[in-house]
């Protein structure tokens, strides 16, 4: 495992977590998760706070919050046949019930179909903010962007370049999940305003 040492909660740009987080609203405005909570349709945007809580009293995922969170990346919505709602609900059942064994939970979601690390990493996120960012390219690339100063030693240096490798994998997300962990801890900031604030800073490098 990766061990980045925080001192007093600092750490690479990370007093600029915030205003981050502020420049991701500002680049994504119109972002938000539909769902449907005592027969009206609900919105939830950016820190997942009320849909987080729907999902994990409701116990599953349905079909139709399913499509809306996969448009958090793609704005494109995945089309379902008829046996994609059961499956949706007993998988997502399965991997809520399973918290906080996340390669257990990363496994179940990745049984649904056109699901890998990165899309189970979002369902994670939104369901569980507070533990689980999502990963993609532009923040594990923020990712090691923000740590690389701090590396001292060729095996953690490694270490970074194999992370970034191997990032779309159950034992990569795992490994990021700990380090994202470490961060949250240092900072008081939730696993889910980490992400937004690595995506906010790769889109301002490119």
């Amino acid at each position: 495992m990766i061990r980045l040492n925080f001192i007093n909660g600092s750490g690479p740009d990370c007093g600029n977590i915030p205003s981050l987080v502020k420049e991701y609203k500002n680049l994504r405005p119109n972002e938000k998760v539909h769902y449907i909570h005592n027969g009206n349709t609900t919105d939830d945007q950016y820190e997942f706070r009320s849909i987080s809580n729907h999902l994990q009293q409701q116990g599953h995922v349905t079909i139709f919050e399913y499509g809306n969170i996969m448009k958090i990346r793609s704005n494109i919505s995945d089309n379902f046949d008829s046996n994609a709602g059961p499956m949706i609900k007993k998988h997502t059942h399965d991997a809520i019930s399973s918290h906080p064994n996340t390669r257990r939970q990363l496994r179940e979601l990745c049984k649904l179909r056109g699901v890998g690390v990165s899309r189970a990493s979002m369902l994670l996120a939104t369901i569980f903010p507070n533990d689980y960012s999502m990963v993609d390219l532009p923040r594990i690339r923020a990712f090691i962007n923000w740590y690389i100063p701090q590396v001292s030693s060729y095996s953690k240096y490694a270490n970074l370049i194999t992370l970034f490798q191997t990032y779309d994998t159950i034992n990569g997300y795992i490994e990021y999940t700990e380090v994202i962990n470490q961060l949250s801890q240092s900072l008081g900031i939730p696993h889910r305003e980490i992400g937004m604030a690595l995506w906010a800073y790769d889109q301002l490098q490119i």
